[in-house]
């Protein structure tokens, strides 16, 4: 089974970028969080891509988490990485089954709980692995 060592944060909301992070060290996996769009594409325009793991709002002021899922999956070093959407609002099941076509794993910021993100974990090192 192959570790998660780094994980991408792409939030607006502070709180939720913070929670994400520590949640990630706490599994021991380094956390990079981000809000801008200057800061998607200076990472995505950089050589290295190192992440393992994509964490990405669907709604975002200067840009859209759509877009971040086409980049992530357009990108040849993350097209096949690990991209979880965080959806603050509630997703109909035709929205969702939408989502999960670009992404791998629909984490909704009103029921998210510290097992659910546990068991993304696991669900990501079992696919990498």
């Amino acid at each position: 089974m192959k570790t998660i060592e780094k994980a991408l944060i792409i939030d607006d909301d502070e709180t939720i970028r913070e929670m994400l992070t520590k949640l990630c060290e706490r599994f021991d996996i380094h956390a990079d969080a981000v809000y801008s769009l200057r800061d998607v594409h200076a990472i995505f325009n950089g050589n290295d891509q190192p992440y393992d793991l994509f964490f990405v709002d669907l709604i975002l002021p200067e840009m859209n988490g759509w877009d971040i899922l086409g980049l992530i999956r357009d990108t040849p070093a993350t097209k096949d990485k690990t991209a979880v959407v965080l959806s603050g609002a509630v997703c109909s099941q035709e929205e969702k089954e939408k989502l999960l076509r670009k992404a791998d794993f629909v984490l909704d910021k009103q029921t998210f709980s510290v097992a659910k993100f546990k068991d993304i974990l696991q669900k990501c090192q079992e696919e990498q692995g």
